[in-house]
């Protein structure tokens, strides 16, 4: 990637906890070129909007509940040119609701990001600690549940990494990219 990027991470729904894990993805997508990353939480102000509108592509973190998905595609939907999703907190338990949740708004299964909840990881990143707890458990893979997130984590970061290049080759080619339901 020879360009610079700017992903933006949002929720439209106010949410009590979104939670991206911005503190694995920044350094593992820093690490394939120039690649910024906003964290803009819920807000919807117009200053929002705008950089949302601006970024190379925006990450729409919903909960993995049917009402959620159905608030933001029937009340709130705005249309941007490069979107992917991510089911935040998500439980492998939940796969049967994200294959139903996937079908009725035609979002393709394996686009769709999963954020794992893992509370040890969130109470890292909320003691200023997630650097320090990815180092000590990352090369003993000390537990099923890291073992899992962390899989999951790279295999989001991969799919933005290519979602950020299929932009890029569109736009080259000419073509727009625009999310249609």
């Amino acid at each position: 990637m020879k360009q610079s990027y700017i992903v933006a991470f949002w929720s439209p729904l106010a949410a009590s906890h979104p939670h991206f894990c911005l503190d694995f993805f920044i350094p593992f997508l820093q690490k394939y070129g120039d690649i910024q990353c906003l964290d803009l939480q819920s807000r919807q102000d117009a200053r929002t909007i705008r950089l949302l509108r601006q970024a190379n592509l925006v990450i729409i973190g919903l909960p993995p509940i049917p009402a959620a998905f159905r608030r933001y595609f029937c009340d709130n939907w705005i249309p941007f040119s490069n979107v992917c999703y991510a089911f935040l907190d998500y439980l492998p338990a939940l796969q049967t609701d994200i294959r139903r949740i996937c079908h009725t708004y035609r979002l393709a299964e394996p686009s769709v990001m999963r954020i794992p909840y893992n509370i040890r990881f969130r109470e890292a990143v909320r003691s200023g600690q997630s650097h320090d707890y990815l180092k000590e458990e990352l090369p003993q893979y000390k537990t099923t549940d890291f073992h899992l997130c962390i899989q999951e984590l790279t295999r989001s970061g991969k799919l933005i990494l290519k979602t950020l290049d299929e932009n890029l080759l569109i736009r080259s080619n000419g073509f727009k990219n625009v999310h249609h339901i």
